[in-house]
């Protein structure tokens, strides 16, 4: 350099300015994408390979995690050309400092993403299944964490502990299981983020078989009747208690309830005549048996009907019954055992009937079908009335008597010829003697009356006093 001056002149030394090509190929790869709790992958050099500058490199790994502006400088092992990051919990930027001679370059920055652990990974759904029946589909909870929404399932199942193998095709959220022919245990490995770097295995979801009931019905052959029960005779074996069976004749069906594991012996009512079989057995599990063997051999027999219509206040001792004839044989008979006859047989529903004593009687119609029977009872009172009595106090006749109401209420009122009301009694009790209701004797003549019995309707007729 050269300065001038009017009076004065001076040169300068030379300086060599060296000019140094800029750092170039400062990679440290890609970004990554872990769970928390995680270590990443080294951070290492990218593709090519580093140059410019003077040739001698020295670095410093700087980092700044999420939420931050500034980056600080990673003093520990962090002067290295890689390195190795600890365990994050949150996401962290990455960028690496290279130097060489006067030249200093800054990489692109590396993102490490920390993902969520996944939470919620849990199986519901029935833990039991009948032998030889597909068991219900296993539900999984939806999960959370990870990368949210992007998920990839592993069912796997165990028969022995600590042995887990992988289902083939059974990539889904849920699974429906196969046929099983032992305990078995099922779990489902959930996957997430990069590199499947979030992994959650449920607990064990254990599948227990439940053995189906065998159900055998004691043969029989039997003939009840109409609306009667039959009582069979079942032996079940397996299965869970208590068991319900369902007996069917084909065209229907009875249930029957409550039934234990071995002998068992309940009755039901069938509708029609035929051949009973176990429709269906069924235990305490819901499980149905595949062995029934067995039948109940039903004949029904048609039960009469016995009709004998209504009482009657029946005057003398005789009397034409009048039983509804059903089917069957029918025949008549005294309750009491009394001496009754019955013509022109006791076996014809509409026989007249003759009683040796007045009052109330008792007679049963009762009509069988083979060992069905049915019977119905018709209650007659006999009884029987004078028309003349003789009241002179000789021990005999003294008294109107009417004979075999003495356990019913009668009212009697009585009259002379001319209308008029001479005797009167709202109990009448076989003691009237004659007399007025002064108490004096009434003259010899034919007198009229009214006989109320039990507050029915009154029967008329006369009576003639000759002393």
């Amino acid at each position: 350099m050269l300065f001038r001056s009017d009076c004065c002149k001076d040169t300068s030394n030379f300086i060599k300015a060296t000019v140094q090509q800029a750092i170039e190929n400062n990679y440290i790869g890609s970004d990554q994408e872990i769970c928390t709790g995680q270590t990443p992958a080294r951070l290492t050099q990218g593709t090519g390979t580093l140059t410019g500058g003077n040739g001698i490199f020295t670095f410093l790994w700087q980092q700044r995690p999420t939420g931050t502006q500034n980056w600080s400088d990673i003093t520990a092992s962090g002067n290295q050309v890689e390195y190795q990051p600890g365990v994050l919990t949150q996401t962290t930027y990455y960028r690496r400092k290279t130097m060489a001679g006067v030249c200093i370059n800054y990489s692109d920055s590396l993102t490490t993403t920390i993902l969520p652990s996944i939470t919620g990974n849990t199986l519901s759904g029935n833990p039991e299944v009948c032998n030889g029946i597909l068991p219900a589909e296993i539900w999984g909870a939806n999960v959370t964490g990870g990368k949210q929404g992007i998920y990839r399932y592993v069912w796997q199942d165990s028969t022995a502990s600590g042995v887990w193998n992988i289902i083939s095709g059974a990539n889904e959220n849920n699974f429906i299981p196969y046929i099983l022919s032992q305990k078995t245990y099922f779990r489902r490995i959930v996957k997430s983020g990069q590199s499947d770097c979030c992994i959650s295995s449920s607990n064990p979801f254990v599948i227990s078989i439940n053995p189906l009931p065998v159900g055998l019905l004691i043969n029989i052959d039997t003939a009840i009747c109409k609306g009667g029960a039959i009582y069979v005779a079942f032996n079940i074996s397996s299965g869970n208690a208590p068991y319900k069976v369902k007996v069917s004749d084909g065209n229907t069906q009875d249930s029957i309830a409550n039934l234990n594991q071995g002998f068992n012996k309940a009755g039901f009512i069938p509708q029609n005549s035929g051949t009973y079989n176990i429709l269906s057995l069924t235990d305490n599990k819901g499980c149905s048996a595949t062995q029934k063997e067995g039948s109940a051999k039903v004949r029904i027999v048609a039960v009469p009907h016995a009709e004998v219509g209504e009482g009657a206040l029946v005057e003398g001792k005789q009397y034409k019954l009048s039983a509804v004839r059903d089917f069957g044989n029918g025949q008549w008979k005294a309750m009491e055992d009394d001496q009754v006859t019955f013509q022109p047989s006791d076996t014809v529903h509409n026989a007249v009937v003759t009683v040796n004593n007045y009052g109330l009687h008792h007679l049963i119609w009762k009509e069988n079908n083979e060992f069905c029977v049915d019977s119905a009872t018709v209650e007659l009172i006999f009884w029987m009335r004078y028309t003349a009595f003789s009241p002179n106090n000789d021990g005999k006749n003294d008294y109107f008597v009417i004979e075999g109401l003495n356990d019913y209420r009668m009212e009697l009122t009585v009259f002379n010829r001319w209308g008029n009301e001479v005797y009167s009694s709202d109990n009448y009790q076989n003691n009237w003697d004659g007399t007025n209701k002064s108490g004096n004797p009434l003259p010899d003549d034919t007198y009229f009356y009214i006989l109320k019995i039990d507050g029915n309707k009154g029967h008329k007729g006369y009576i003639v006093i000759r002393r």
